[in-house]
């Protein structure tokens, strides 16, 4: 018994790295269809897992909608988005893969409330990663960069956040992206 619960675990920890077109069938999830701007989004949650399962559909919507109204289009055709259960509140990350098509991968807390849903930028993040081709990793500071500076705008021209709170961030984050000591430019670093 102790050897299947050692493959659940190192099955889990593979699949969390590899792109969506390669992920193991899972159990049966259930799944919810929305159209947003023209674009099919599948989304696989377990409602049980979660306290609000309503909220949850809702915050992906006002995400690709906030996306869609930025770029006049949502970025891709078609996209999955994976809720995975944690434990406490709020959003815990995401991950995003555009090929073959867009898949997102999210981390959300079990109890996460309307409100820290409202305020997340994560998911709106993730979905402007789908606007920019795959650059690799040794060119994630651009990627990460335009999603870190897309999102603030996008969310503002959607009333989702004031002006004022996205140019506070700015000036507090901003300096994390000055050289250090032995950094060796944008293309080698994996850091701020």
């Amino acid at each position: 018994m102790a050897s299947r619960a050692w493959l659940v675990a190192a099955t889990a920890a593979l699949s969390a790295t590899l792109p969506y077109g390669l992920q193991p069938a899972a159990a049966a999830t259930p799944t919810s269809d929305m159209s947003v701007a023209g674009a099919a989004i599948h989304v696989e949650l377990d409602p049980g897992a979660f306290q609000s399962s309503d909220a949850l559909m809702q915050w992906i919507r006002r995400s690709a909608n906030i996306v869609a109204h930025y770029y006049d289009r949502f970025p891709t055709p078609r996209l999955t988005v994976q809720v995975i259960p944690q434990s406490g509140g709020g959003v815990h990350g995401g991950k995003t893969w555009a090929n073959p098509d867009g898949f997102i991968r999210m981390q959300v807390g079990r109890e996460a409330s309307d409100a820290q849903l409202l305020a997340d930028w994560v998911l709106v993040h993730e979905m402007t990663h789908l606007a920019l081709p795959d650059t690799g990793e040794e060119h994630a500071w651009l990627s990460e960069g335009l999603a870190t500076y897309v999102e603030g705008i996008a969310r503002v021209q959607a009333g989702n956040r004031s002006e004022a709170d996205v140019w506070a961030e700015e000036m507090r984050q901003m300096p994390r992206g000055l050289p250090e000591p032995d950094d060796r430019g944008l293309d080698h670093t994996h850091s701020w």
